[in-house]
């Protein structure tokens, strides 16, 4: 029996038949010069890459949901089997980043500049590693799940390759992303000499407290911000057992909280109590 199979390629065709194989290229002839040229791929329209910006958000917040709500080490092991999706995470968070108000990496970039220039510097979840790349002048290393590119060690950020008492700066911004933060925090307090400074910078919004919340609307009406910053005690109290002393915290453009902490001691406890932060939840957009 003749039998013939045809797939289409962008613009190429191959045909099978029986054992031979012949390949066509589809091309169209300028009649004029002769000359043979290959058909372009359409671009995509408007409806499409709309489609497509949808489909990778869906992917990102999913990814997110995710990532909060499990271990960091969990988070490393996924990431370690399915590396891509680290790719596919940061493609939609660069997507959120381009509606913030601003981005609070670079508050912390503008404070840094301000001390001293031979800093060794530890960014724990640093993304893709911008940190690094607007401080040059600072010794930095660049932590997250996947080596998105050559300045990034993949790791848990529970257990980095550093030295004890080796860091000046260490860096936490928008990743205390695991359900174990708290082990994060620790981790900071080891590699940071006495005396060295610890940002943290998240969304407001992971600090309201529901329950709180719910009392609150029963009797007298309290502000949004007021509500949403009800677990920033609490967070202050853990990082002082911690070992850490706040020495500045502020709201950022009314959507994120910015800490400054400076380590005054070790963290001796083994299971730190901290609270348990919401997860940063994203629209769809």
């Amino acid at each position: 029996m003749d039998r013939r199979r045809t797939q289409s390629l962008g613009g190429i065709q191959k045909t099978e038949r029986g054992n031979g194989r012949r390949h066509e290229t589809a091309h169209t002839e300028n009649q004029e010069s002769g000359k043979t040229s290959l058909q372009q791929p359409r671009e995509m329209s408007k409806t499409q890459r709309k489609l497509a910006r949808k489909l990778s958000g869906a992917h990102f917040r999913s990814l997110n949901e995710q990532m909060y709500g499990q271990s960091g080490a969990k988070s490393f092991a996924d990431m370690q089997l399915e590396p891509e999706l680290f790719g596919l995470y940061h493609e939609g968070y660069a997507e959120q980043v381009r509606s913030w108000p601003c981005n609070p990496l670079d508050r912390i970039v503008q404070m840094m500049s301000r001390m001293d220039k031979r800093l060794v510097v530890a960014d724990f979840g640093c993304g893709t590693a911008e940190l690094a790349r607007q401080v040059p002048q600072a010794k930095v290393h660049s932590f997250d799940l996947v080596a998105h590119n050559e300045r990034i060690t993949a790791c848990d950020m529970a257990h980095v390759p550093l030295d004890s008492a080796s860091v000046d700066v260490a860096v936490f911004c928008l990743s205390l992303m695991g359900t174990n933060y708290a082990e994060f925090i620790r981790e900071a307090n080891r590699v940071l000499r006495n005396g060295a400074k610890l940002f943290v910078a998240e969304v407001a919004s992971r600090f309201k407290d529901t329950t709180r919340q719910k009392t609150a609307d029963s009797g007298a009406r309290r502000s949004t911000d007021e509500i949403q910053e009800e677990l920033v005690p609490d967070f202050v109290a853990g990082m002082r057992r911690a070992g850490f002393e706040l020495q500045v915290s502020s709201k950022v453009q009314g959507f994120f909280l910015l800490f400054l902490f400076k380590k005054v001691g070790g963290c001796g406890q083994k299971n730190l109590a901290m609270p348990t932060l919401k997860l940063c939840t994203y629209k769809k957009r």
